[in-house]
């Protein structure tokens, strides 16, 4: 019936439109149908088999292997494993859209047109996913859609004025509507050139297993490149029969570069893309190459326990993995799915069932990113296997549980703890690892916004992400230091008026905000041991800021340079009372330990030699405070320690030119 409607070309274009969505929401973009990941970029060697030159290419495709999800249902649809699935849609869309490229009449209305675009996304959905599965078929797919993308073809509106060629170029009533079309027609080409890089990479990867390295080596024993093996590994990239001005024989190029002259932004950047990919086949494919993973069986090693998979395993164990992964994210989004969703066995699983499983793979995960070691049985990271899980992208597919919110309080729990999970992954994937601190590094906003929101194990998240990376540490934006900061002074006015927080689950909740904050602090200013200057400034001038009125705590009020060190007028000042009242009052515990991380804070802010933050940590609390809290035996050990530590960054280990005349206790500086 859909289809019936979509090409009766009697009916009015905005109801054939309308149909078109119907078919592309309820029976393509649905389970299990999935965009491919493409140019894979992870092969495990023992699978790389030899390319045959004069064979026609075996493109990526859709395919569902066994152990996928979808074969356990007992839909046919669902279950169908085969590319050509949707081979009547396909040529039933064919026809339309090749009517309306050789009728250019038929794209006069803006209705048309929109009908038009919806067709198109169609046939984007079905190339990325695989339905288009060889080379004929994407030439016969292209040929229409190089005839729509052709301005040359483009309608004129009657009201051009006659012979202007560049009518075309200019905003009008259908402007907006041709523009999209040709726009999503780029992007489909681009997909189809990427498909084809993908098989050009596989072709590469296989010759270097197969060639005969030994004949004609690419590395000479001498560690030189032999001239022998260099010709041929450059022959591997001598005109291909995978490139669209080829199999299109149209002049590609010039449409581009026709497209560039239109008044859209957008049109002309996905133009230029298609440009850039049409010209640079060679150092597509070479940086493909570069991103490879080629996974070989390991070597034992004694450090390694016997039970710890290898790289080759975890890939395996991945491709059954991945599906199900995915397929439980899809259904965590809506407990009615849930409800419906079986296990192999045939059994409900609900809400509560998927959680369990969706936890249950992502503690898998966490463990193909690490080595269990043989003498002590903890997990230490490896780079290699970490690498194949970001390469698969599975860090992308756990922010969308990130990102869930609960539908009914009843469901809340589950959810809170599967993104518990999901944060425990994150910091297996970064453990170690720049490339995965900077892939979650591109999350940072949405992380922000997830720990505002009190995901447990999402601060432990923010803080791995840049230990010992000083790159990322230059890169953090100041929203999310601001963003920081304003929490922080929420959760210090929690403690400080405990009569406006009362419950007690409450307290706790700012105390280990906090602590995380602090340290999340710490790790900004210095990521590997090294302090960033710029980072310590920047930090203590929002840290001082007006508006955060809860963070100094005002413990140094009215007290001056005249009054000696443990003296009695400064031990009766406000500010000495307020932090021995804090001491001695065992419900003022946390607001006693966020005080002690302000000054490791402050000490932290001066490492090395920042004269700005030290002149201003001197007169947030002063020296004859600092040695007061030292002397003073009433004061908890930890809080003396960060005292001293205070002492020595800020005042001793300094650049600052001390007049003993004008110290506090000039006997100390002399």
């Amino acid at each position: 019936m859909l289809l019936s409607a979509i090409s009766n070309q009697k009916l009015p274009h905005t109801i054939r439109n309308s149909f078109t969505t119907i078919l592309h929401l309820c029976w393509l973009n649905r389970f299990p149908h999935e965009p491919m990941l493409v140019p894979k970029t992870v092969y495990a060697f023992d699978d790389v088999t030899a390319v045959e030159k004069q064979a026609h290419p075996l493109l990526a495709h859709f395919h569902l292997k066994a152990g996928h999800p979808a074969l356990t249902s007992d839909d046919e649809f669902i279950s169908y494993p085969f590319a050509d699935k949707f081979a009547f849609i396909q040529g039933v869309i064919h026809e339309i859209i090749s009517r309306m490229a050789f009728e250019k009449s038929m794209l006069c209305s803006v209705d048309a047109n929109v009908l038009l675009s919806s067709l198109l996304e169609i046939v984007s959905w079905l190339v990325r996913c695989g339905f288009y599965a060889d080379l004929d078929s994407h030439s016969r797919l292209a040929g229409p859609l190089i005839r729509l993308l052709d301005g040359r073809n483009t309608v004129v509106l009657a009201d051009s004025p006659a012979h202007d060629s560049t009518a075309r170029y200019r905003c009008n009533k259908l402007h907006n509507a041709v523009t999209k079309c040709k726009l999503q027609i780029c992007q489909i080409l681009g997909h189809i050139t990427l498909i084809w890089r993908d098989f050009e990479l596989w072709s590469v990867v296989s010759n270097f297993k197969f060639s005969n390295s030994v004949v004609d080596p690419l590395v000479l024993e001498s560690g030189e490149l032999g001239k022998a093996g260099v010709n041929h590994f450059v022959n591997l990239f001598a005109k291909s029969a995978l490139d669209m001005r080829v199999v299109t024989k149209a002049p590609l190029e010039t449409i581009c570069m026709d497209l560039i002259m239109y008044d859209d932004d957008h049109l002309v950047h996905e133009a230029l893309a298609l440009l850039l990919q049409l010209n640079t086949r060679r150092e597509q494919v070479l940086n493909y190459l570069m991103k490879c993973i080629l996974v070989r069986n390991a070597v034992p090693n004694v450090a390694i326990a016997a039970s710890t998979k290898s790289s080759s395993q975890v890939l395996k164990e991945l491709e059954y993995i991945v599906p199900l992964f995915k397929h439980y994210i899809q259904a965590f989004e809506s407990p009615l799915l849930c409800e419906n969703l079986c296990d192999a066995n045939h059994v409900r699983l609900g809400y509560f069932g998927v959680g369990r499983l969706l936890v249950d793979i992502l503690v898998k995960l966490e463990e193909c990113c690490a080595d269990r070691l043989h003498y002590d049985d903890s997990l230490q990271p490896n780079v290699e296997k970490q690498a194949i899980l970001l390469e698969l992208l599975l860090h992308e597919h756990a922010m969308k549980l990130i990102r869930m919110h609960v539908v009914d309080t009843q469901y809340d729990p589950q959810l809170q703890a599967v993104k518990d999970e999901c944060c425990a992954f994150f910091k297996a994937l970064m453990a170690k690892n720049p490339a995965g601190q900077k892939a979650m590094f591109d999350y940072l906003p949405e992380l922000i916004d997830r720990f505002v929101d009190q995901v447990d194990g999402m601060g432990d998240v923010l803080i791995n992400m840049f230990v010992d990376n000083r790159s990322l540490c230059l890169c953090v934006p100041d929203q999310a230091i601001w963003a920081f900061m304003k929490l922080l002074n929420n959760h210090v006015g929690d403690l400080r008026h405990p009569d406006l927080s009362p419950a007690k689950h409450r307290r706790s909740s700012s105390s280990n905000a906090i602590s995380t904050i602090m340290e999340f602090f710490k790790r900004y200013i210095i990521p590997d041991e090294a302090p960033v200057k710029a980072n310590q400034v920047h930090l203590f001038a929002i840290l001082t800021n007006p508006q955060f009125d809860h963070l100094l705590l005002p413990f140094g009020q009215d007290i001056t340079p005249d009054m000696d060190v443990g003296s009695s007028s400064l031990r009766a000042t406000a500010g000495y009372t307020a932090l021995m009242h804090v001491v001695e009052t065992p419900s003022e515990a946390d607001l006693l330990v966020y005080f002690e991380k302000l000054l490791e804070a402050f000490s932290v802010m001066c490492y090395g030699k920042n004269f700005k933050t030290e002149v201003e940590c001197q007169q947030v609390y002063p020296l004859n405070l600092i040695l007061t809290v030292l002397l003073d035996d009433a004061m908890p050990l930890s809080l003396r320690v960060v005292a001293s530590k205070f002492l020595s960054e800020v005042f001793f280990d300094t650049d600052l030119e001390v007049d003993p005349q004008l110290a506090v206790m000039p006997a100390v500086w002399d």
